[in-house]
């Protein structure tokens, strides 16, 4: 049977500037067994938390409030609430709010006044799911504007290269650069779940999982890595493909 060896080193890499030290991204390579680059891996990072408003006092809650709020959160999908006071013509869209892309228009119509629940399913107008982050919703209407920030998580568990978007993808040499200014880690958060219910506040910790997803073979995931942005640590992982 064929086996891809994928290995995956990460460095931080650190710039400079005004006195104070700044990790701008953290930068890895994708190797085959031969030990060359393998271009066009998809890199996606997993992000791992709590519920600090649910922590239990013995371990064996602690493990089942994480894997409740794992199975709650994880799913992509966000409901945007708005209200119009009269009919108007009405533009709703999505935006990735570190990197100010718009990722997918949800109405550009008129409307009559009333009440609006909106499902986005986290896919982006090409009908690629969309990576975590912190994300804006923008409604438009008259000569009303509003802003709904919110955060979404998302996982790469049986996701098929074709159906996702990336944190980072490998060049032609198998390089990858993960930009450390969208990571969402050491945040707190509410946590809010698809039909809008409070789930407690949410603390991301510096632990995330990176999946690798190649293009034409199985895709792996190496659990708890650590980035710590104020003590930059290296890393060298080898993991064989079936």
């Amino acid at each position: 049977m064929y086996k891809i060896a994928i290995v995956i080193i990460i460095a931080a890499f650190i710039l400079i500037g005004c006195g104070t030290e700044t990790v701008e991204f953290y930068q890895g390579r994708v190797v085959d067994s031969f030990g060359n680059g393998v271009e066009n891996v998809k890199i996606g990072l997993e992000y791992n938390w709590i519920n600090r408003s649910r922590i239990a006092d013995n371990i064996e809650d602690k493990k089942k409030d994480m894997k409740n709020v794992l199975s709650v959160s994880s799913r992509p999908i966000t409901s945007i609430n708005f209200n119009l006071d009269e009919a108007a013509y009405v533009v709703l869209w999505i935006e990735k709010k570190c990197t100010q892309d718009s990722v997918d228009l949800l109405i550009d119509q008129h409307m009559s006044a009333g009440s609006y629940s909106v499902l986005w399913n986290g896919m982006n107008g090409d009908g690629l799911r969309v990576t975590s982050g912190e994300y804006v919703a923008h409604v438009e209407y008259g000569f009303h504007a509003l802003e709904i920030d919110f955060l979404l998580i998302t996982g790469f568990e049986n996701v098929n290269y074709f159906e996702t978007e990336y944190d980072a993808i490998t060049d032609e040499y198998g390089r990858f650069a993960l930009e450390t200014n969208c990571m969402l880690l050491n945040n707190e958060y509410p946590g809010i779940d698809e039909n809008g219910h409070e789930i407690g506040m949410l603390k991301i910790t510096g632990y995330v999982n990176i999946a690798a997803i190649p293009e034409f073979s199985e895709s792996i995931t190496i659990d708890s890595v650590y980035l710590n942005p104020m003590n930059p640590d290296a890393f060298a992982l080898e993991i064989v493909l079936p």
